[in-house]
């Protein structure tokens, strides 16, 4: 079985969109719809994938994506730990050759704000983007090959960034004042103090041949 889905905690429909064919595969859009109470938090799991998380403005979590035979997703929700995650079925001679079309690697995921404690979503080789979200306690978001942007985030108490070969951009709510600081960065710019040891808050970034340029906001302006 592909996926398993939590039949207590969770509303999910699949839907069958459309096909498409790249690379000698059939393509499937697909989506699911979570109620919102049902899960604590997310973890995104995936490789050579974009990954978009934005706001869901109508109360649940809905995750939309494509899948074909070979390349899918396995989606669980387990004592309200809502997993997402990408996995294949390939032989080593499907490697070889064009990787399937830029849309059909990304997945887009809304959530209510400020209804999730914790939020970790791992890519390869594509980028992170997250904007206009609130979650209660931390958010790690984590790119080998690809940028991560993370704009007009709220958060509870840890934001950690990790890139290897993409930048790290966008701006956090609150003053600098709130945050502990620690950011690394190889072969490129930050404007980041590299330590800062005070703050009611964490922000990590580490970022190895990329730039950091990350902005501090108010609440007003993720209105």
């Amino acid at each position: 079985m592909k996926r398993i889905i939590s039949i207590f905690t969770a509303i999910a429909t699949a839907a069958f969109v459309l096909t498409g064919c790249s690379d000698s595969q059939i393509f499937t859009a697909k989506n699911y719809r979570f109620e919102s109470a049902d899960i604590k938090s997310i973890t995104v799991n995936a490789i050579d994938r974009e990954i978009n998380i934005n706001i869901s403005y109508d109360g649940n979590i809905r995750i939309n994506y494509h899948e074909s035979e070979k390349e899918y997703y396995e989606i669980t929700n387990i004592d309200g730990v809502l997993t997402i995650a990408y996995t294949d079925n390939k032989n080593w001679s499907d490697y070889i050759g064009t990787k399937p079309d830029a849309k059909y690697r990304k997945i887009d995921i809304a959530i209510p704000d400020n209804v999730i404690s914790n939020l970790t979503a791992t890519t390869t080789n594509a980028r992170i983007a997250v904007k206009n979200l609130t979650v209660k306690n931390a958010m790690m978001l984590t790119s080998n090959g690809g940028d991560i942007l993370a704009d007009k985030i709220n958060i509870g108490s840890a934001l950690q960034l990790k890139t290897k070969n993409g930048n790290i951009t966008g701006s956090v709510v609150g003053s600098i004042d709130d945050f502990v600081i620690k950011c690394t960065v190889k072969k490129g710019e930050c404007n980041l103090p590299a330590n800062k040891p005070t703050g009611n808050k964490t922000l990590t970034a580490d970022c190895n041949n990329g730039d950091v340029n990350i902005a501090f906001s108010n609440i007003a302006d993720l209105l």
